[in-house]
């Protein structure tokens, strides 16, 4: 997955932005892997990843949820797409924040995985 920082323009944009939330079982850090695995979800963040080639936002869903992770210890789900019009019109107006959230963003392409 490329994280790198890219100019967006419209030729390059992608067209929808899937959002992610993390979780982490801390229950599963003192298993040792006999019988069920102990389950202590906890939040920890998420990501935003810049999906391209998507026509849909079901076609962007399917590419995001080929990338990301799920096991006994960590997972990571969607809980919103945007179209990237609609999500870069929330981006903070305040120019080093802004620069720090596009950094952050992972590009994938979709049927990458």
């Amino acid at each position: 997955m490329d994280t790198t920082t890219t100019n967006v323009t419209p030729r390059t944009a992608p067209a929808f932005v899937v959002v992610t939330q993390m979780r982490e079982n801390y229950g599963a850090h003192s298993w040792d892997g006999t019988g069920a695995c102990p389950q202590y979800w906890k939040c920890k963040g998420g990501h935003d990843y810049f999906v391209h080639g998507a026509e849909t936002a079901e076609q962007a869903a399917a590419a995001a949820e080929a990338v990301l992770p799920c096991n006994d210890y960590y997972e990571e789900y969607i809980i919103a797409i945007s179209p990237y019009s609609e999500w870069e019109s929330r981006l903070p107006e305040w120019d080093e924040h802004r620069e720090h959230v596009l950094s952050c963003v992972i590009h994938i392409e979709r049927g990458q995985a």
